[in-house]
C-alpha cells in the first residue's frame, strides 16, 4: 500500500451522499485539488497517522519533500448511468470544466482524480475503470475513489507508473492540513 494523498474530512460526506442518492445506479464526480510537497511538520503529522500497513516507510524524515495529492473539493453533475456503468455527457463535462475555471470556490484547483460508485459490488477498479484512469488520470498524483454505498466500503487507487495497473492507496483524512505542505508543485 502507498500513501495516496490527503482529503479534507468535510469532503467524505458529499461523496457518500452523491453515491447513496444515486444507488442502485452508479454515479461519479471529480476530485479537485493539487499536488503538493510535504514539509517537515506535515511529514511528522502524516507519519503519526499512518496505519500499520505503511510503517515500512521507516521514519517521518523519509516523507519530507515527497509529492502527495491534496484533495480540496469535489464536483459532480447529472450522469447517464445504469447499475454497472456511468458517464457524463459532453455537455455536462463542459459545464463542470467552466465552473471549475470560474467559481471562486475552486480557485487554484484542478481535476486530480475522480470518484464513482459500485453499489453492492464492492470497491475495486474494473477494466473500464482502469482504462479511464490510464486515459484521463495517468499522472502520478491522480487518484481514483470507489465507494460502495450499500456495503459502506471505500477504496482509493492510483495508476502504478511501473505496471500501468491501478494499485490501492491509503488517503489520510483530517479537518485541516494547515502548515503541512510547501508551495504547490
Amino acid at each position: 500500500m502507498y500513501l495516496g494523498g490527503f482529503i479534507l474530512s468535510r469532503l467524505v460526506a458529499p461523496i457518500e451522499k452523491s453515491c447513496s442518492d444515486a444507488s442502485p445506479l452508479e454515479t461519479m464526480g471529480f476530485l479537485l485539488g493539487r499536488p503538493v510537497h510535504l514539509n517537515d511538520v506535515g511529514a511528522r503529522r502524516a507519519f503519526a497517522k499512518l496505519p500499520s500497513e505503511l510503517v515500512d516507510i521507516g521514519s517521518p524524515e523519509k516523507l519530507v519533500g515527497s509529492q502527495v495529492t491534496y484533495i480540496e473539493n469535489v464536483i459532480t453533475g447529472p450522469t447517464d448511468s445504469t447499475r454497472s456503468h456511468v458517464r457524463f455527457n459532453s455537455d455536462v463535462l463542459a459545464r463542470i470544466s467552466y465552473r471549475i475555471r470560474t467559481d471562486p470556490d475552486y480557485r487554484g484547483m484542478f481535476m486530480i482524480g475522480w470518484y464513482h460508485s459500485h453499489p453492492g459490488y464492492g470497491c475495486f477498479m474494473s477494466q473500464t475503470d482502469e482504462n479511464t484512469q490510464r486515459n484521463y488520470f495517468s499522472k502520478d498524483y491522480h487518484l481514483a475513489c470507489v465507494h460502495d454505498p450499500v456495503r459502506r466500503e471505500w477504496g482509493w487507487f492510483k495508476l502504478s507508473q511501473s505496471t500501468g495497473r491501478c494499485v490501492p492507496v491509503i488517503p489520510l483524512c483530517a479537518d485541516t492540513f494547515e502548515m503541512w505542505f510547501d508551495e504547490q508543485t
